[in-house]
């Protein structure tokens, strides 16, 4: 049986080591998250979740990832609206912004400042960043081509600020996620208010993914309208 004396230094050992290991995580946790691209085949499904329900209902919006490069995914989508489903390719940046997105009718692209964005990672709690972009929209394939034959170039006002971190269980899975309030806005090239929103993104840290996505349109002719979707089904690549 250990003396009093060597209880004391064992007590005082255990001390230090939870301190230690108190100290090293709260250090890890200033650092913040750094960037993880997804996975290519990476498979959700998100149901809209209403506001006087506790469970998603029919799922609504299916996203396959088809291919990495870089900070950039591109993954095809399609959305059940109507009975219909419609199919758009996007190509997203580090799963945070779409700046372009192949329509049935058209590409809808973002001219934008990816430096500026890149300086919200690491993800600390309070990290805030504004991004102002260009939206064209039209048959051109490429904002060049898009900026040689302006059908239209709305300037877009993105600012993101992290809010913290949260063990957000869903019906897909529970995921360690960072939240993102990102506010933003868009105009028109004479500088009236066309659409403005605010917008909650749980990012998954594991899987570098949005599992969650809550909007409120705060202006514009859809002024109220408001979407939460949530992560249903969750498939990894085999």
């Amino acid at each position: 049986m250990a003396e009093p004396s060597q209880r004391s230094w064992m007590r005082r050992g255990l001390l230090g080591a939870v301190l230690v290991c108190l100290a090293a995580s709260a250090q890890a946790a200033s650092k913040g998250v750094v960037y993880k691209p997804p996975v290519n085949g990476l498979v959700i499904t998100y149901g809209e979740l209403g506001a006087d329900k506790t469970q998603p209902g029919q799922a609504s919006v299916t996203q396959k990832i088809t291919a990495i490069k870089g900070d950039e995914a591109t993954f095809t989508e399609w959305v059940k609206a109507g009975g219909l489903v419609i199919s758009q390719k996007h190509t997203r940046w580090r799963s945070l912004f779409s700046f372009r997105v192949v329509q049935h009718n058209g590409t809808l692209l973002h001219d934008f400042d990816k430096t500026a964005l890149r300086r919200l990672w690491p993800l600390v709690s309070g990290k805030r960043v504004e991004v102002t972009s260009t939206l064209y929209f039209g048959p051109e394939k490429t904002v060049a081509t898009a900026k040689q034959k302006l059908r239209a170039g709305r300037k877009v006002t993105h600012r993101y600020v992290v809010e913290g971190s949260e063990l957000a269980k869903l019906p897909a899975g529970t995921f360690q996620s960072v939240i993102i309030r990102r506010t933003w806005q868009q105009q028109s090239p004479d500088g009236s208010l066309v659409e403005s929103g605010v917008d909650r993104i749980w990012l998954a840290t594991k899987i570098g993914w949005i599992v969650r996505l809550e909007r409120e349109l705060t202006e514009g002719q859809r002024k109220g309208a408001r979407q939460n979707l949530v992560a249903v089904k969750l498939e990894r690549p085999k």
